[in-house]
This record gives structure tokens, C-alpha cells and sequence, in this order.
């Protein structure tokens, strides 16, 4: 079984051995995630529940398995249950957890295969020591009772990694010491648990009965979508007591100390690796003894996690500390009691052995993005904002995820979600509409819910609008004032309008991405024309999808392997989008099943009517657009409103593709057209300065919501491992060539090293230069309105500095020198402005294709991947100014300038670029390790043709915009 699939339905294509199996603790976390995966591998589950009757209990599991399934987006699997669960209501405190004898005698012909164990109590306080040990101690006997009872093949508990208690060091997967002495373990929980462990080996052996002890570490929400899952318990216990005291905390001004020892660590794992490994050992008939580490491969810093949460809880005052100088204050002392529980993973380091395939481990990247959503879910709580689920059932059966918004008697709004993106990219506009409006969504068949019933022949909008209208007639809704459609989900809407006018009153089009076919006056961007070249290829063959995400996540580059120009199209992809909703826009590529369904379902939308149903639709329609737009081509708002009949426009200039998730006036925009009666109007336009205004604005909002301070927040390895790439392979001055294979293993991994310290080096050298030109322009006519925001970006560069200078000093004891370029040749101060920022532009684009895949390569040591990461959440902000503010200095040019004197600034332009692709072949760093003759080998690589093609791939991006922006008059740089 792979570990690389990340959702239930994926299992109903895979082998999972089918067993009979009673289960305990089904309500609760782990075990209803268990439950979900365990009924797409068919098999029967014998479920004991607590509850008044059989009828309440079934409808508690119910309840909790339709949690677990929306945390993976995937629909409640109603048919699975009804068909293979059986409840059986009982409490695991009651001898043999009060189940009648003819319970017990349907659970002995049921010839059971396994019984697992996971209810237990998670209190820990000594005043509940009575509760915890009848339900840990007692309890666990009482279901072995049943399982002897029912002659069981085998017993399953589930334990938890923190029966080592206070032991120190790497914890083995064995049994722990049978008579720990006093302050063994941090709480009685951990000692319960290690007790019940022991009482399973005891009892399982006198009977003959094997037995299986597992052990998970501190689970966390599901990796593929990074939401806590429904857990309250573990991290998110501690995360939201900080969240609750946040408002009394912050009249504190003394730091509150949280006690730790130095070197520990916590051991962070997804619910769905868990459960993967779980339904591993059972398929493979728990091979390699009793115990079972489920655990990540790595244990985060207890002191970087401190400063974490300081950070993204904005409570400075939050402090780790392996001491306390002086006594405890009143609010320690407090915090101490409320948090002890979650304080024990801060203390005695240990490392946990784990025998099973490992599973990608969390990184702080992956953390920040899983407490982002854990607080915007206890926000959503707290405030009442949250999407209400609705199941509904298609007119062919299938199980569609709906979702309503907002006062059922209030006049009804539908938005149309892009194609495979979940429910989440929508909750900010609904949250501005639900204040007059009630508003209804679904997820897409087959992505993000990742339904079994795929078929690629049913792809097209048109599957789609017969769910909508399933859901609104579930939801008893006739009247519907608006569509809305974003992105693919324009094809919806428009389809919609068109086949059912008396139901949709007017239609909303945000940056639409339709069937309309490439044409002069429907131009397409690159990403647009990436997809359309790109995915019928993936369409075509599952096999080429699976190698497409092998190019995606890292993994076999051997034959049959994409071709270096689809390495391109799909980093173009990716990098189109907004990084800080990549956690959303990236469900389409998680795993080869749902790149290929994602492919199809594209694939059918460009195919569809080339008039994209405008021609049908008499409604009117509001047509919007970002001049920003790296998904869908501005041009489109003139383009659907020319064929539709009653259309309004408006489009901004400096909007993304995203911009409804961020502006709230996209809301306001939407009301009062649906509040009016639209007629043809003029487009809003504002002006090209009005449009950099509003950039700066929203940058500054950026810079101002991005919680990181590497000052405080990066965790400095004493060492890197030198046994990993510190720069991905791909990246490398020799790649393709055949240095490639001259070159021993050991040889590579050292010019990974030196090749990542000199970019670092570069990035130190530029960042020096940068600022020193924007620093000078700062308070100075001409930059009046960008002043406040390069306040910002110098700020920012000068972190870059710190830790890319340090990582160098670090752990190689040296930055490489750099020369700088000069541009004596150009007197005109005008044209010396506008180099100085385009050299920086181009620095930066440069970069940050690097920082953005090295960023997200798992071959890379983590700390590696945190730096690159870092550097490209900020430069994506920088990129956008520098591009807005050299196409402003480039208009001044053409003003003042002629043609020939602009034809030079474009020459010394595209040579700068081409020397900076050349500093990353410094004969210095073939002289670190070790390879003969390095200046001639650094020639002989730059002359190599793959080189060559490799260095235009890079500047490609950067190229594309100059010539758009007509800067420069064609893409040849030579």
C-alpha cells in the first residue's frame, strides 16, 4: 500500500484486505477517520457506541464519520455504512462492555478478524484518575473480555507514543520496563495507557491470541487538506487554551515563561498517515513483532514551535525558556496548570524508531498552514462563521457535498466554485453575503470531493448544473437572484442561465475561465495555454498523470519521464497561482488519481461550446475582471461581454485571479448589481495610477498581515546533513551534461553544498545592492506614493540578508564575492533609474524560481527548504512592485526617448540577464570540491546546448513580461 494517496476513495481502487473487525472509540478522532478509510475497503465493522438507545448511538457514529469525511472533502459514505456497520450500543466500563449474550454470540459467528481498541479517556488530571482508569484500565480489559468471548484472531490497541513517559533518548518499538519507578511518566494518562499496554501483552499471551500495540505520537488534521480533522485534543488543545486566554494575556507585559528542556521535541503526524499505517499492518498481517511506532520522521524543536504559536497567536509575551530565573508569576503559575498536560511534550527528549516505510514529514512550513486554519476555524466558531453541510443525492445517485450560508429566509445567491477547489476558497465572499443574502455552494463531483464514480466521458459543465439544480431542490429553493461564477465555475453559471432562465434572475462572471476559443479578440495567458497543451496528455493515460506528479513532488525521473519543456509548462503552472492558498489551489496535483480526473474535467470544459453559452443567455450579467490576472486573460471580460446580451463590466487593473477572497468590495460589487436593474455600462477603469495606489495599498496589507520574524522564528541547525542535496538536483551547473555522470555520488552532493551556498552568496551580494538603490529613492520626488511600502520591502530584504549571510558563514564559513555590474555607458539619470530596478526585478524573478522549487523539494534538508521558503513568500510581493513600478519608469523612457536609445537599454538589459544566469557557474565553487581545471570547466558547462536551453527556461518568465510590457521589442536574448 502507498503512502503517498492522501484520500479515502482513492482506496476503492487498491487491494485493502477486506476483514471482520469490532471497533471501540469509533466517535472519537482517530477512530472515525479509521472507520471512514476501513468502509472503502469493504469488510464488516461491528461498532461499539455509547447512547441511550442503538438508534442514538448509530446516529452519534453517523455524526462523526460525516466530520471526518468533510475534513476531506469527500461526501458521508451512507451506502457503505448502512450496508457494512453494524452498532452495537455499549459502554467500555461495563463488564464486557455491556453487551447482551446475544450481542456476544453475533460477534462469535461473526468469526471476527480483529478487534481494535481505540476508546480510551484523554483526561489527565489527577482528580480524574478514578474516570481515566476505568476507562483506560478497566475498559481495555473489558474488550478484551469480548474479544475472548468472540474468539477474535487478533487484538489492536491503540496506545500512544507517550507510554515512554519521562524516558529520554530513542524510544525502541518494544515493550517499556516492566515496573517503571516513581516519575516515570508526565501525567496518569500516559500511565494508564502503559498500564493497559501491559495488560494486553499479559492477557493475549496466556490465551494464544496475537496481539498488535500501536502507538501514535500528537496527530494533526489530515495532510491533504492541513484542517484539524475535528480534533480539540493535542496540539490544538494547547493552541486553543492560548487562543482563549489571548484577550486576558495581552494586558501582560512580562514575558510568560513556558518551561521545556533544550533539545526536546514534539513528533507532529497526520490523521490519514495514521490510518494509512494502520490498514498497512492489517493488509500486510502486522508484520515485524507487537509494537508499532506511528509516528512522523522527524520531532519539531519544542522551542521553535513556542515561537510559532507566539507569533501566529500574536502573543509576544509567549516565551520558551529551559528555566525559570525567577520565581513564577501569578499567570505562570496559572498557565502552568492550564497547559500541563500539553507542556509534557516540551520536556524529556526522546526520538521515537519507527520500522514502517516513512510517511513526508512535517516541516514549521506545513505547520504554519495548519495553524492558519485551525485559528480561521476557531475564528469561524467563535463568530458563527461557518458553511452549514448539506448531503444531497444527484439525479444519478452520486453523493454531492452542498453547502448554505446565511438566513434561509433571505433572497438566495449560488456560488459556483471553480472546478476541483474546495468550499474554503469561497467562505470569505459568502461571509461578506451572508449578511443579507442566503448563499449556496457545492463541491464539484470527483474533485475536491474525490467521489468513486468518475466518469471521463461526463465531464462537462453540464453534470455539474444537474447537480446544482439537485441541491436547490433539496434545499426547497426556486427563486435563485444570482449565479455567481469564479473561475471554471463561469461555465456553470452561464450554462445555468441558459438552460434554466426562470430560475436564475441575473449572473456574476468573476475572472471567468471559459470555452471560448483562442482569437484575437480572446487572448489566452500562459497558464491557459500550459493547460491546454499540458493535460490531454495527462487525460490521456493515468500512467502519465502518476509521472507528471512525480515531477510535481520529486521522486523516479527515469525513462518515460516528462521531457524538460513539460518541466517548464507545469512549473508555469504551478506558479501562477496565489503561494499563500496553496494549500487550496494545489488539491488538483496531490495525488496522480486526482491530476487525472482534474485533467479530464478541463479537458471538457475547453471543448464545450465555443460561444461558452453566451449566446443562449438573455439574463443580465455582470462581467468582472483583474487586470492582475495570471489565470484568465483580462481581455476575457470584453470578450463574453460582446456576446452576451444584457452585459455589465468592470475591471480592475491591479485585481489577481483571487481577488474575491481578499476584497471585500467584490461583495459590495455583487449586491448592488443584484440589487439594481444592470444595463450596459461603461467598464470601471481607474486610472493606471489609481490601479498602483491600490497596489501598494494591498502590499502593505500584506506585509503587515505576514506573521514572520526569521530574527526569531528560524530554529539554526549547529549542522546541515551532508549525505542530502542542499540544492535540488535539477538546479544544479552540471545537470545534463555529461559532468552529470562524471561526477561521483559524493562529488554531487558536495557541489549541491557550495552550488547553495554560492546562491545564497548571490542572493547576500544582490540584497546589498537592492537596498542601497532603494533606500537612496526613498523620500524622494517622484516616489512620494511608494515611500511606505519600500519602508516594508527594506525591512524584509534586510532579514533576507541576515539569514542568508549567516546561513553562509554557518555552514560554509564563507559568502563568495560578486562583482557588480555598472552602467557608465548611460548618463541619463532616467535611464540609470530604471536599470537600477529592473536589475533588481530581474535578481529577484531569477531567485525566486529556485527559492519556489527548492522550497517544496523533500530531498532538501529541512532547514534548507524553511530559508527558500521564506525568501519566496516575500518575493512575491516584491516581484509585484518591481514589475508595476518599471513599467511605469519604462513609460517615462518612451516619453523622453528614441527608438535607437531604448533599443540600447534593452541590449544592456538582456545582458545583464544573461550574466546573471552566468554567476551561477563560479569557477570558485568547483574549486571547493575539488574538480580539476575549474574555470575551463565552467566554460565548457555554459557552452553545453542543455545549459543554454536551461538558462532561457529560467529567464523565460521574466522575458514574456518585457516584451509584453514592450520593454523589449522580442524574447531573443542572444
Amino acid at each position: 500500500m502507498s503512502a503517498s494517496y492522501g484520500n479515502p476513495f482513492e482506496l476503492g481502487e487498491r487491494a485493502v484486505r477486506p476483514t471482520r473487525l469490532f471497533l471501540t472509540g469509533g466517535t472519537g478522532f482517530l477512530g472515525s477517520h479509521f472507520l471512514l478509510w476501513r468502509l472503502m475497503g469493504g469488510g464488516h465493522v461491528y461498532a461499539l457506541v455509547r447512547g441511550k438507545s442503538t438508534e442514538q448511538a448509530r446516529a452519534r457514529l453517523l455524526e462523526s464519520l460525516a466530520l471526518s469525511a468533510a475534513s476531506y472533502d469527500v461526501p458521508v459514505p451512507v451506502d457503505a455504512f448502512e450496508e457494512r456497520v453494524t452498532c452495537l450500543k455499549g459502554d467500555i466500563t461495563l463488564p464486557h462492555c455491556g453487551l447482551s449474550p446475544d450481542e456476544l454470540t453475533l460477534l462469535a459467528e461473526a468469526r471476527l478478524d480483529e478487534v481494535w481498541h481505540s476508546a480510551a479517556s484523554l483526561s489527565y488530571e489527577d482528580r480524574h484518575r478514578r474516570k481515566i482508569h476505568a476507562h483506560n484500565c478497566v475498559g481495555t480489559r473489558n474488550v478484551l473480555a469480548v474479544a475472548s468471548r468472540a474468539g477474535a484472531r487478533r487484538f489492536i490497541y491503540v496506545s500512544t507514543a507517550y507510554t515512554a513517559g519521562t524516558r529520554r533518548g530513542v524510544i525502541p518499538e518494544a515493550a517499556h520496563p516492566e515496573a517503571p519507578g516513581d516519575g516515570a511518566f508526565n501525567n496518569y494518562y500516559e500511565e494508564s495507557k502503559a498500564e493497559a499496554e501491559r495488560d494486553v501483552a499479559r492477557l493475549c499471551a496466556e490465551e494464544g491470541r496475537d496481539y498488535s500495540i500501536l502507538r501514535p505520537s500528537v496527530i494533526v488534521g489530515p495532510s491533504a487538506t492541513r484542517r484539524s480533522g475535528g480534533t480539540r485534543f493535542g496540539l490544538y488543545g494547547f493552541v486553543r487554551e492560548l487562543y482563549r486566554l489571548r484577550d486576558g494575556l495581552a494586558q501582560v507585559t512580562d514575558p510568560l515563561r513556558v518551561l521545556g528542556d533544550e533539545g526536546a521535541g514534539i513528533n507532529l503526524v497526520p490523521v490519514d498517515h495514521v490510518v494509512q499505517d494502520m490498514l498497512r499492518l492489517s493488509a500486510t498481517g502486522f508484520e515485524g513483532g507487537p509494537f508499532h511506532h506511528l509516528v512522523g520522521p522527524v520531532e519539531l524543536p519544542a522551542a521553535g514551535l513556542v515561537d510559532k504559536l507566539a507569533t501566529i497567536l500574536e502573543l509576544p509575551i509567549l516565551r520558551f525558556t529551559t528555566r525559570r530565573e525567577t520565581e513564577a508569576t501569578p499567570i505562570e503559575e496559572l498557565f502552568d496548570l492550564r497547559g500541563a498536560f500539553y507542556a509534557s511534550y516540551g520536556l524529556n527528549p526522546k526520538r521515537f524508531a519507527r520500522a514502517l516505510p516513512p510517511h513526508p514529514p512535517l516541516t514549521f512550513a506545513d505547520l504554519d498552514v495548519y495553524l492558519a486554519s485551525f485559528l480561521a476555524e476557531l475564528a469561524r466558531e467563535r463568530s458563527g462563521d461557518t458553511f452549514t453541510p448539506v448531503q444531497v443525492r444527484a439525479a444519478d445517485g452520486a453523493e454531492v457535498c452542498a453547502f448554505t450560508r446565511g438566513d434561509p429566509s433571505h433572497p438566495v445567491l449560488v456560488l459556483c466554485n471553480a472546478y476541483a477547489m474546495p468550499e474554503e476558497f469561497l467562505a470569505p465572499l459568502a461571509q461578506r453575503l451572508a449578511q443579507r443574502w442566503r448563499v449556496v455552494t457545492w463541491n464539484t463531483r470527483w474533485l475536491p470531493t474525490p467521489t468513486p464514480d468518475f466518469d471521463p466521458a461526463r465531464c462537462d459543465s453540464g453534470v455539474h448544473v444537474e447537480d446544482l439544480i439537485a441541491v436547490l431542490d433539496r434545499l426547497g429553493i426556486q427563486r435563485v437572484e444570482a449565479v455567481v461564477g469564479w473561475s471554471s465555475g463561469a461555465q456553470v453559471a452561464l450554462r445555468a442561465l441558459a438552460e434554466h432562465p426562470a430560475r436564475f434572475a441575473r449572473g456574476v462572471i468573476l475572472n471567468g475561465t471559459v470555452s471560448l476559443p483562442p482569437a484575437p479578440d480572446h487572448p489566452l495567458t500562459a497558464f491557459e495555454k500550459n493547460l491546454r497543451r499540458l493535460f490531454p496528455q495527462i487525460a490521456a493515460n493515468p500512467r502519465v498523470a502518476e509521472r507528471y506528479c512525480k515531477l510535481i513532488f520529486g521522486g523516479d525521473t527515469a525513462s518515460g519521464a516528462p521531457q524538460s519543456e513539460d518541466r517548464k509548462v507545469v512549473a508555469s503552472v504551478l506558479t501562477s497561482t496565489d503561494p499563500h492558498l496553496l494549500y487550496m489551489t494545489s488539491v488538483p496535483f496531490r495525488s496522480p488519481t486526482s491530476l487525472f480526473r482534474y485533467a479530464h474535467m478541463v479537458c471538457a470544459l475547453f471543448r464545450e461550446r465555443d460561444d461558452a453559452w453566451t449566446s443562449s443567455v438573455k439574463q443580465p450579467v455582470l462581467v468582472h475582471g483583474g487586470g492582475a490576472d495570471l489565470i484568465s486573460h483580462p481581455d476575457q471580460v470584453a470578450s463574453l461581454a460582446r456576446r452576451l446580451a444584457d452585459a455589465r463590466t468592470v475591471l480592475h487593473p491591479s485585481a489577481d485571479h483571487f481577488s474575491h477572497f481578499y476584497d471585500e468590495g467584490i461583495a459590495t460589487m455583487i449586491e448592488e448589481f443584484v440589487q439594481q436593474a444592470p444595463s450596459r455600462a461603461r467598464p470601471v477603469e481607474p486610472t493606471s495610477e489609481e490601479g498602483f495606489s491600490r497596489t501598494l495599498d494591498r502590499l502593505i496589507q500584506l506585509s503587515n498581515a505576514d506573521p514572520s520574524n526569521p530574527f526569531r522564528d528560524l530554529v539554526w541547525e549547529k549542522s546541515l546533513p551532508e549525505d542530502q542535496h542542499w540544492m535540488s538536483p535539477e538546479l544544479l551547473s552540471v545537470h545534463g551534461t555529461p559532468w552529470a555522470e562524471k561526477l561521483t555520488p559524493r562529488q554531487l552532493l558536495a557541489l549541491s553544498k557550495w552550488e547553495c551556498i554560492n546562491f545564497f552568496s548571490l542572493n547576500v551580494t544582490g540584497i546589498r545592492e537592492l537596498l542601497t538603490e532603494m533606500i537612496s529613492r526613498m523620500h524622494t520626488p517622484g516616489y512620494e506614493q511608494s515611500s511606505e511600502y519600500l519602508h516594508h520591502l527594506v525591512l524584509e530584504e534586510n532579514e533576507h540578508m541576515w539569514y542568508f549571510s549567516r546561513f553562509c558563514l554557518t555552514y560554509g564559513g564563507k559568502i563568495y564575492k560578486d562583482r557588480r555590474i555598472r552602467y557608465d555607458a548611460f548618463p541619463e539619470p532616467d535611464i540609470k533609474e530604471f536599470l537600477a530596478f529592473a536589475t533588481v526585478l530581474v535578481f529577484e524573478e531569477i531567485v525566486d524560481i529556485y527559492n519556489s522549487q527548492m522550497g517544496k523539494d523533500a530531498r532538501l534538508p529541512p532547514f534548507v527548504r524553511e530559508i527558500n521558503r521564506l525568501h519566496h513568500s516575500d518575493e512575491t510581493r516584491h516581484i509585484t512592485y518591481g514589475r508595476l513600478n518599471i513599467e511605469r519608469l519604462h513609460q517615462g523612457l518612451r516619453a523622453r526617448h528614441g527608438v535607437e536609445r531604448l533599443r540600447d537599454v534593452e541590449r544592456a538589459l538582456k545582458r545583464f540577464m544573461l550574466t546573471s544566469m552566468q554567476k551561477f557557474y563560479n569557477p570558485e565553487i568547483y574549486k571547493d570540491v575539488g574538480l580539476p581545471e575549474p574555470l575551463k570547466l565552467r566554460n565548457e558547462l555554459l557552452a553545453h546546448p542543455e545549459r543554454i536551453a536551461f538558462n532561457e527556461r529560467i529567464l523565460s518568465k521574466t522575458t514574456r513580461f518585457m516584451v509584453k510590457k514592450e520593454i523589449f521589442t522580442d524574447d531573443r536574448l542572444a
